[in-house]
């Protein structure tokens, strides 16, 4: 038994948990999108007037689920997992982005 086997252990358990982590979090900035979109529209926010909390909340839900899907999906990069929550993250987040 060498003495990196334990290593090797937590770091294949690591990104065994981030790969799936990424496809979760690819849902949760879905879920946070559509209700932003159903409950305040598409329009953009005027800035003399205050945001609701509700809108502060989902904004934050919906940029934390993001970023955590890009830096879990590139932890676990190798799994196919990772692959395809990082290709659903970026394509969505494009037809987002070009949508507005």
């Amino acid at each position: 038994m060498s003495i990196y086997y334990p290593m090797r252990v937590w770091f294949f358990r690591t990104r065994r948990v981030a790969a799936w982590t990424t496809l979760i979090a690819f849902i949760s900035m879905v879920v946070a999108e559509n209700t932003l979109s159903s409950k305040f529209g598409t329009r953009s926010w005027s800035d003399p007037a205050a945001r609701p909390t509700l809108f502060e909340w989902l904004l934050l839900w919906r940029n934390c689920s993001l970023l955590f899907a890009l830096v879990t999906g590139l932890i676990a990069l190798p799994r196919w997992q990772s692959w395809v929550g990082l290709a659903l993250t970026i394509g969505y987040t494009y037809v987002l982005v070009s949508s507005y």
